[in-house]
């Protein structure tokens, strides 16, 4: 690594990896990193994801909870009377 680089090494379009061009910002773990590659940088980016990710996997759990509790309340009903109350799974009389 040259002086005034970044230490994060990439990898190029050629399909080699060369050392990030850009200019160093952060010290960090006793080396420079530009702002992007810096660890408390990729640490908050990956925190923010995984936060996303458990508000939409709540979300799809709570989706799949009721569509069981509705599957498992049509279960025994017949399909000729779900065709003639069409409103009755949505909670319309």
């Amino acid at each position: 690594m040259k002086e005034g680089e970044c230490s994060e090494a990439i990898f190029g379009e050629r399909g080699f990896t060369h050392q990030c061009l850009k200019k160093p910002t952060k010290y960090e773990n006793n080396k420079w990193w530009c702002t992007i590659h810096s660890p408390s940088y990729l640490k908050r980016q990956m925190e923010a994801r995984n936060e996303k990710f458990r508000a939409d996997r709540a979300k799809d759990q709570e989706r799949y909870r009721r569509q069981d509790a509705i599957d498992k309340l049509v279960e025994g009903i017949s399909t000729e009377f779900i065709e003639q109350n069409p409103g009755i799974l949505r909670g319309q009389k």
